[in-house]
């Protein structure tokens, strides 16, 4: 075997291997709880934007994601039709004008603090935000450091991200702009279950 054949080989070996030990491991397959939150989920959107007067041809043309939060994997009994147990907590729609930045970490520095990590002479300077390995990160306005973005020493890399919104705006998207019905939606659903563990944590 040459070279390549050994690293295929085993690359191969080590998948089967990881395999067995998440069978073994007993790991529950939730992908079909999954879909079906997703389905009972995407249904009751679809049925609310009906009641807020869409047509079918604009809730088919509407880009409508998902972003559904439990404290565990939810079990099948944890899905209702009436979605008894899970609440929309946030919509969002998608902006292309949003602005998403990259902003230094913990250690307040770009990059490595107290490296030149692009070797351009500077030390430290915004030119090595998001070298490799370290705890710069981006943020979105959906998140909550935002508006305390150090900007001397954090940089916009790229524009368009979702931003906060409201039901309103959603239901009303078909009648006030006749191209609002087709920008993205997000939707966040929370399982109660995420509740009740932060209440009695409080």
């Amino acid at each position: 075997m040459n070279r390549v054949q050994l690293v295929s080989l085993g690359l191969i070996t080590a998948g089967c291997v990881w395999r067995a030990l998440w069978i073994v491991a007993c790991v529950p397959d939730r992908t079909d709880t999954a879909d079906q939150v997703r389905k009972v989920v995407t249904t009751s959107i679809q049925q609310d934007l009906r009641v807020a007067g869409w047509s079918e041809s604009q809730i088919d043309a509407a880009e409508l994601s998902l972003l559904v939060r439990a404290a565990k994997s939810p079990a099948s009994s944890d899905v209702n039709p009436d979605l008894s147990n899970w609440n929309r907590t946030s919509v969002q729609r998608f902006d292309p004008e949003a602005e998403v930045w990259i902003v230094p970490g913990k250690d307040g520095q770009p990059g490595w603090a107290g490296w030149d990590d692009d070797q351009n002479g500077t030390v430290d300077d915004r030119s090595e935000l998001g070298a490799a390995w370290s705890d710069d990160h981006c943020v979105t306005p959906l998140s909550p450091d935002f508006p305390a973005i150090p900007r001397e020493r954090s940089r916009i890399i790229n524009r368009g991200t979702f931003v906060a919104s409201d039901w309103k705006t959603v239901a009303t998207a078909n009648s006030t702009d006749s191209q609002s019905s087709n920008l993205r939606w997000r939707f966040v659903y929370t399982n109660s279950s995420i509740e009740r563990d932060q209440a009695a944590a409080e």
